[in-house]
Formats: structure tokens, sequence, C-alpha cells
């Protein structure tokens, strides 16, 4: 079983070489040093455990209106999630997206696009289940991503979270 280590808001983000992109992180859009991420331990013991794939840099994960049935987890490099051509947050190494569709089933809520080439796990509601009957501490954090963006949509309303 795995102890899940979160980070903070205020601790470190995983650094890695891909996430230093040429942009730097704009103030007043939310991103994932002020979400729940997981540690740099966890990205590994993921990316040992699940298969991943990578996207180039500019290239979307998935787009606002598509439909979709899982949630992804960013293991490297930096992608921007957008809604209705609006930016909502910057994803960096550890945060989870798609969350609300692995749940309910649906059009996806955001767009995302790779700002550096990615690297990404897909987890479906099968290895979702798997990873919680295994490491019931995932639960209460992809609850916590889900909490902390419900939260600012509310401060945002006519832009849908991530």
């Amino acid at each position: 079983m795995w102890i899940l280590s979160l980070l903070k808001p205020d601790s470190q983000a995983p650094t890695h070489a891909s996430e230093q992109a040429d942009d730097p992180l704009p103030a007043s859009i939310p991103y994932s040093r002020d979400s729940v991420c997981l540690s740099p331990i966890e990205l590994m013991r993921f990316s040992r455990a699940y298969p991943s794939f990578r996207i180039a840099n500019g290239r979307s994960l998935f787009r606002e209106g598509t439909w979709g049935n899982s949630m992804y987890l960013l293991i490297d490099g930096r992608a921007e999630a957008s809604a209705q051509d609006h930016l909502v947050e910057v994803l960096l190494p550890g945060t989870l997206i798609g969350e609300t569709s692995l749940l309910t089933p649906g059009p996806r809520p955001v767009t995302v696009i790779a700002r550096t080439h990615c690297e990404f796990i897909e987890i479906n509601e099968q290895a979702f289940y798997a990873i919680i009957r295994d490491t019931p501490e995932f639960a209460a954090f992809a609850m916590r991503v889900l909490t902390k963006r419900l939260q600012s949509a509310a401060l945002s309303p006519d832009i849908p979270p991530p």
C-alpha cells in the first residue's frame, strides 16, 4: 500500500526539466502549485505501475465538449486547461485532470493543451477502483482536487472547472 504525501499549497512543487517553459506562470491563473499534487515519489510509483503516453508540445489531451470517461495524471511536463477560450488552470506534474468525466461520463468541460512535451497516465474507472482499493488515500486526494476546483469555479461562475 502506498502512503500519499500530498503537497500543500505552500510546498515546493516537483521540479522537472520540461516544467521550465519559456513563458512565466501567470499570477492571476490558478496552477497546480496552488492545488493538490502528488509528490515526486508518488509520481515515480505511478509511472512504474501504470503505462503512460506522451503528447507533444501544442497537442491536445482532450477538447472541451468531447465525450470522456477517464481522468489523467500528469507525470511530466506542463499543460494548460481552458474553457470557453479562457485559461483556467496551468497543470504541472502531479496534477489530476478530467476527474469530472471519470465520475460522471459525458462532455468534457475544458480543453487541455500540452505547453511542453507531456507524459500522462490515463485512469479509467476500473483502474481508479483498483487504485483506491490498494491506496484508499488516493480517493481523498481525488476529492481534494475536485473540491479545490469546485471552490475556484464558485469564484468564477462563468468558467467551468477543469
